[in-house]
C-alpha cells in the first residue's frame, strides 16, 4: 500500500496514542461545495439580507441591534436542522475538547454520543469540570449558543457588541486551546473557509502560531484570506506549524473509516467507566459491551453517585444557571438533581413509590410506567432524580437514554449481565417522550428474552387513554411546590432582580423566575409542537369517518384549536 499522507498518519497517530485531540469549528462548517448553510440562509431572510448570504455569518450583525426575540427563533432553527454527514461524523473523534465561534445549541447534543457528556462553556467566567476529557470534552462556545435564557450572555446581538464580546469572552476561551491541547496534543480545524467568521483569522493565526509543529491540521484547503493573513498564513504553514489538507475533517474520517484505518483506533475509552453497586454484590461491564450499550444508553455507574465536591458561591450560581438553560447531557442533569438545583414535585413520591414496587416484583408489571405531561412540567427532571435515587439506595441496575429508546438487542446483554450479579431487576429510564406502544414494544422484547427489566418513559400529555401504569406531571402548582419554587428562586436569584410573583401554573412561573430556563423551555415547546405535526400528519392519512381534525389529540394541539389554530 501506498503510504499515507502526512496528515492522516498523524490525526491516527493521535488517536492510537491517546493523545489530546482538539477541535476548532468554524461557522462556516455547514457549508459546502454545492449549497450555502440552510440556517444562515434563513437567519438573513428573516433580517430581510437573504441576497447577504455570501458574506457568512457576519451579514447577520448591524450597527442596530437584532430583535429582542431573534435568538429564540434562530434556536428553534437550529433545533429543527438536520446535520450533514460531513458535520454529523465529528461526533465520532474522541475529542478532548472543542471550540467553536457557531452559536448551534445542537452542538452539544452532537459531542455527546457514544457514551460521552459534552460540558458547554460559553463565558470567560466558566471553567469546565474537567480541563481535558473524552468522556467529558468541554465544548468551548466562543459566542454562547442562541438560544441563552440570560441576556447578559446571549450572543452578540450587534457589530459593536461583536468587538465587546469578542475582548471580554472569545479571545479568552481562544487562549485556553493551548494548555489544553498541551505540547502533545493535535488540533484539527475546519469550517474556516472564507472571511466572514465572528472569529476573526488574526485570532485564530495568532494562536496557531505558538503550538508546535504538526501541531495543527487545517481541513478544507488554503481560507480565503486578505493579502496580509495570507502572508502570515503562509508564514506559519512553511514554519511547520499548520498543515493544510484541501479535503474537509468529516470527508478524511470516512475515507479512514471505509479503509478500515480508523476503525481499530475509534472506541472511546469512558473515562468514568467503573463499578456498578448493588445491595449485595457489585459488576463490572468490559470496554467493548460498554461502548456498544453507551452508543443508545448511559450505564449509571457508582461514578454517578459518588461524592459532590462542594462549589463556591459564583461557581454555583454558575452550575445552577446551566443546569436550568441549554443541558449538556444525562450526568450533568442528575448532578444538578442531587446539588438541589430542581424542587421535587409532589407527583415524584408516587413515581417512586411505582418505580421501587416494580422494581421489587418486577414479574407482577405488564407494561411501561410512563412519566406524562406537556412540556416544562418537570417531566426530565423527575425522571433524573429517580434514575440518582435508585442507584444511591442500590435498588437495581439502571440505564438512562434520552431522545430515542434503545433497542432489545442492543441493551439485552447488559441486563443479563446484571441478572448473573444478581440484580432484582435492571431499571431502563428512556426519557424519549414517545407514545407508549414504542416503550411497550422495548419492554415485551427484553422480556422474551427471559430479561428482568422496568421501563420508564416519558410521554406528552394527551387526550387519549391506555392500560399502562401513569403518573401525570400537573401543569400547576400546589401551594407546597409554590413554596418550595419560591425559597429555590430566592437562593439561587441575583440581589439586584426582584422574585416576581408565583402564579399556579408551574411553566409561566419558571420562564418569569428562571430566566435561564426559557431556552429549555423553548426548546421543549418546539419538540412537543413537532410531536404533535408528527401525530396529525399519521391521523391525516386516516379517512374523516375515523378521524376529526377538530378533535384535539394532545393539550398543546388543544390550545392551538382554542385560539382559532387548527
Amino acid at each position: 500500500n501506498a503510504k499515507m499522507p502526512a496528515i492522516r498518519e498523524i490525526l491516527l497517530e493521535t488517536i492510537e496514542e491517546k493523545r489530546p485531540l482538539v477541535l476548532l469549528l468554524g461557522q462556516d462548517a455547514w457549508r459546502d461545495s454545492k449549497r450555502e448553510d440552510a440556517v444562515l440562509a434563513s437567519a438573513l431572510k428573516k433580517l430581510g439580507r437573504g441576497d447577504d448570504v455570501g458574506r457568512g455569518w457576519s451579514a447577520t450583525l448591524g450597527s442596530e441591534p437584532l430583535p429582542a426575540d431573534y435568538y429564540g427563533w434562530l434556536s428553534e432553527r437550529f433545533e429543527r436542522r438536520v446535520h450533514p454527514a460531513f458535520v454529523e461524523i465529528l461526533s465520532e473523534l474522541p475529542l478532548s475538547a472543542a471550540f467553536t465561534s457557531s452559536i448551534d445549541p445542537t452542538l452539544t447534543k452532537l459531542f455527546s454520543q457514544r457514551g460521552r457528556q459534552a460540558e458547554p462553556i460559553r463565558t470567560a467566567q466558566e471553567y469546565p469540570t474537567v480541563a481535558r476529557s473524552r468522556a467529558r470534552p468541554p465544548l468551548y462556545c466562543l459566542f454562547s449558543q442562541a438560544g441563552e435564557g440570560d441576556p447578559k450572555e446571549q450572543p452578540p446581538v450587534s457589530r459593536f457588541d461583536l468587538i465587546t464580546w469578542r475582548t471580554q469572552h472569545a479571545l479568552p476561551l481562544l487562549e485556553r486551546m493551548l494548555d489544553t491541547t498541551t505540547p502533545i496534543g493535535t488540533i484539527v480545524v475546519d469550517g474556516f473557509g472564507r472571511d466572514g467568521d465572528w472569529l476573526r483569522f488574526e485570532d485564530v493565526l495568532s494562536v496557531l502560531a505558538r503550538v508546535g509543529s504538526n501541531q495543527v491540521l487545517w481541513f478544507g484547503g488554503r481560507p480565503e484570506l486578505s493579502e496580509d493573513d495570507a502572508a502570515y498564513f503562509a508564514e506559519i504553514e512553511r514554519m511547520g506549524r499548520v498543515l493544510v489538507e484541501p479535503a474537509r475533517l468529516g470527508s478524511v474520517i470516512a475515507e479512514l473509516r471505509a479503509t478500515g484505518r480508523l476503525a481499530d483506533a475509534m472506541p472511546l475509552e469512558s473515562e468514568d467507566a467503573g463499578t456498578v453497586s448493588l445491595a449485595n454484590t457489585s459488576f463490572e461491564v468490559p470496554p467493548a459491551e460498554r461502548l456498544r450499550v453507551e452508543a443508545v444508553a448511559s450505564i449509571v455507574d457508582d461514578s454517578w453517585t459518588a461524592f459532590l465536591p462542594p462549589l463556591g458561591a459564583d461557581s454555583e450560581y454558575d452550575a445552577f444557571r446551566r443546569f436550568h438553560g441549554i443541558m449538556g447531557g444525562q450526568r450533568l442533569l442528575v448532578e444538578g438533581v442531587r446539588r438541589g438545583f430542581a424542587i421535587e414535585r409532589d407527583f415524584e413520591s408516587e413515581l417512586t413509590r411505582r418505580v421501587y414496587a416494580a422494581i421489587a416484583d418486577h414479574s407482577k408489571l405488564n407494561s411501561p410506567i410512563i412519566v406524562e405531561g406537556q412540556s416544562g412540567t418537570g417531566k426530565s427532571v423527575a425522571l433524573a432524580r429517580i434514575v440518582a435515587k435508585v442507584r444511591e439506595n442500590k435498588k437495581a441496575a439502571v440505564l438512562y437514554a434520552t431522545e430515542r429508546i434503545p433497542q432489545t438487542a442492543e441493551i439485552s446483554d447488559f441486563c443479563q449481565r446484571a441478572e448473573r450479579a444478581e440484580a432484582s431487576a435492571t431499571l431502563v429510564v428512556c426519557d424519549a417522550n414517545r407514545d407508549v406502544d414504542s416503550y411497550d414494544e422495548l419492554l415485551s422484547g427484553l422480556r422474551s428474552r427471559g430479561r428482568r427489566v422496568v421501563v420508564l418513559g416519558s410521554q406528552y400529555k394527551t387526550n387519549e387513554g391506555g392500560k399502562y401504569l401513569k403518573v401525570e406531571a400537573p401543569p400547576t402548582l400546589s401551594k407546597t411546590e409554590t413554596l418550595e419554587l419560591s425559597n429555590l428562586v430566592s437562593r439561587f436569584m441575583e440581589p439586584p432582580n426582584p422574585i416576581q410573583p408565583l402564579d399556579a401554573h408551574f411553566l409561566a412561573a419558571l420562564y418569569r423566575n428562571l430566566p435561564a430556563s426559557r431556552s429549555r423551555i423553548g426548546s421543549g415547546l418546539g419538540e412537543e409542537a413537532r410531536s404533535t405535526e408528527r401525530i396529525l400528519e399519521e391521523r391525516r392519512k386516516w379517512t374523516k369517518a375515523v378521524y376529526n381534525p377538530k378533535q384535539p389529540i394532545t393539550q398543546l394541539h388543544q390550545a392551538t384549536n382554542r385560539q382559532g389554530v387548527h
